[in-house]
């Protein structure tokens, strides 16, 4: 077992013996880097974790605004304290949660600014629903494009062309 998966281990052992569960919503963590809109690392109990914003997804790098939802998370709360509602856990090195800072759900701003999708994938959710299609009817963002692409889709694109690119060198 490599020491990023005890590391994350360690701490999902930690909240369940102290109580707190996986459903905690009074973990708090420091934000030390944004990765991208919607993934970010947290200094919490000595260790670092990923965390993926649930029930958002932002641009990947390469789409447009993928930068303006990237600055928009680092501005909110690079450097800052933020509470972490674990939703999942879907890898040896990460967790899914729902972000909060000064009273507000990174998810939701990021949705309500036009800068990520809501993402039911990761977390059903009517709240973020109902703010994807009013920021969608509005042309807030990402949704004044004609024909904005999910970044769901543009991964599945990216990971296509790099299949086809990979035979055609054999």
């Amino acid at each position: 077992m490599n020491v990023k998966r005890l590391s994350a281990l360690f701490i999902v052992l930690v909240m369940m013996v102290s109580g707190l569960g996986l459903q905690a919503a009074n973990i708090k963590g420091k934000v030390i880097y944004v990765e991208d809109g919607d993934t970010i690392k947290i200094a919490l109990r000595g260790k670092t974790l990923d965390v993926r914003f649930a029930g958002a997804d932002c641009p990947e790098k390469g789409q447009a605004y993928y930068e303006e939802a990237k600055d928009f998370t680092r501005k909110k709360i690079l450097g800052k304290i933020v509470g972490l509602e674990i939703i999942s856990y879907p890898s040896d090195t990460s967790f899914v949660a729902r972000i909060t800072f000064e009273g507000f759900d990174m998810s939701l701003e990021l949705i309500n600014n036009g800068l990520a999708w809501y993402d039911e994938k990761t977390q059903e959710d009517k709240e973020l629903a109902k703010a994807h299609k009013k920021a969608k009817k509005a042309k807030i963002g990402l949704w004044s494009q004609p024909t904005p692409a999910a970044p769901w889709v543009y991964r599945q694109s990216q990971e296509a062309a790099a299949k086809v690119t990979e035979t055609e060198q054999k």
